[in-house]
C-alpha cells in the first residue's frame, strides 16, 4: 500500500507541475483508492477534491471520484448519500461501456441496498451484477477462441509457406531461391567472363545399358 501510494503521490506532483489536467485526476484518484484500501479515510476525504476539481473530461476519473465519494459517505453512515453517488457513477459507466466498473458498482449498490433493507434494489443489482459478469465471461471466452483460430490460421500458413521454402530450395540454387524468397526480381545473372565445361565418362553409356533398372 504504502509503495503504490507513493507512486500515485508523486505522479500527482508530477503532473500538477505540468499542468496536465488528466494526469493531475487518474494520480490523485489512484492515491485516493489506495488511501481508502488502507481505511484511511480522513486523508482520502483531503485528497479527494484534488480529482474532483482537475478539470478532466476524462469519465473514467468523475466515475472514480463518485464512486470514492460514496464509499466515504458509507463509512461515515450516510447511506442514501452513498447510494446516490453510486448510482450516477454507475450510469456514466455504462453510458461509457465501461463493463469491470459497472460490475464493481452494482456490487457496491447491492451492499448498499441491503444496509438501507431495499429488498427490491439488492435483488435488482445482484441479478444486474450477475448477468454482466456472465456477459463478460461469455466475451472473455469468444475473444479466446478468436486468438486461438487466428492462432491456428497463423500456423498453418506458416506451414504452407514452409512447404513452398523446401519446392524452391530442391529445385533451385541456393543463392537464386533466397532472392525469390525475398521477393526480388529474377531474371538472369550478368557475368563478363564465364567458361563452360562438357565431360563425358569414358565407356558410362555401356556400362549402365547392362545394369538392370532401379
Amino acid at each position: 500500500i504504502d509503495s503504490s501510494l507513493a507512486h500515485a503521490l508523486q505522479a500527482l506532483e508530477i503532473y500538477t507541475e505540468l499542468e496536465e489536467p488528466d494526469g493531475v485526476g487518474r494520480s490523485a484518484c489512484t492515491a485516493v483508492n489506495t488511501l481508502l484500501k488502507a481505511e484511511r479515510v480522513v486523508e482520502a476525504e483531503a485528497l479527494l477534491p484534488t480529482a474532483l476539481n482537475c478539470n478532466s473530461s476524462d469519465p473514467w476519473i468523475r466515475m472514480s471520484c463518485w464512486d470514492s465519494l460514496a464509499a466515504i459517505k458509507q463509512h461515515h453512515g450516510e447511506i442514501e448519500q452513498a447510494t446516490t453517488l453510486a448510482r450516477d457513477a454507475l450510469a456514466l459507466a455504462e453510458h461509457h461501456g465501461v463493463q469491470n466498473y459497472e460490475l464493481l458498482l452494482h456490487r457496491k449498490i447491492r451492499e448498499l441496498s441491503r444496509l438501507r433493507g431495499d429488498l427490491d434494489a439488492y435483488v435488482f443489482h445482484n441479478e444486474a451484477h450477475d448477468s454482466l459478469k456472465q456477459r463478460i465471461a461469455s466475451a472473455s471466452t469468444l475473444q479466446r477462441i478468436a486468438v486461438l483460430d487466428a492462432d491456428r490460421h497463423l500456423s498453418d500458413e506458416r506451414r504452407e509457406r514452409e512447404k513452398e521454402r523446401a519446392i524452391l530450395y530442391s529445385a533451385l540454387p541456393k543463392a537464386l531461391a533466397d532472392r525469390m524468397i525475398r521477393g526480388e526480381s529474377v531474371t538472369g545473372d550478368h557475368y563478363s567472363n564465364a567458361a563452360v565445361l562438357f565431360a563425358d565418362v569414358v565407356g558410362f553409356t555401356s556400362f549402365t545399358s547392362a545394369m538392370p533398372p532401379m
